[in-house]
């Protein structure tokens, strides 16, 4: 499943966007889109993740969470569409489980250090401190 990430910070790079994404799941590939003068991120990139349970669960969780300040935009790229509409969307959690304060470490994805799906399928995420 490709999924669009959008309003990037531009100090973040694929890596620190992949470990956002494998809290999820397993992440196949990451790209940033990056201007071809410049190198420069221009702000948004590309995820993708073969489960589409892992990729549903990412896209619901990270869509609007503040990462390295900024409010990320996270959806299912275009490509996607029919095979989304095709099939049953699973159960997502909603990550209550999540402290507060937990959730604005998410800016640093570095921080991560352990995960866990919870049996009514919500994540929770621990955080070195």
């Amino acid at each position: 499943m490709d999924i669009y990430v959008g309003n990037i910070n531009y100090n973040l790079n694929e890596a620190q966007l992949r470990k956002i994404f494998e809290v999820f799941g397993d992440v196949f590939s990451v790209i940033i889109i990056k201007d071809k003068i410049t190198d420069r991120s221009k702000g948004f990139g590309f995820v993708k993740m073969n489960d589409s349970i892992a990729a549903s669960r990412a896209v619901d969780e990270l869509n609007g969470r503040s990462i390295c300040g900024r409010n990320i935009i996270v959806s299912f790229s275009s490509d996607n569409k029919d095979e989304i509409n095709n099939s049953e969307k699973p159960f997502i959690g909603t990550g209550k489980d999540i402290a507060q304060d937990d959730r604005e470490d998410y800016k640093i994805a570095a921080n991560i250090y352990d995960k866990s799906i919870l049996d009514d399928g919500s994540v929770k995420i621990k955080f070195h401190k």
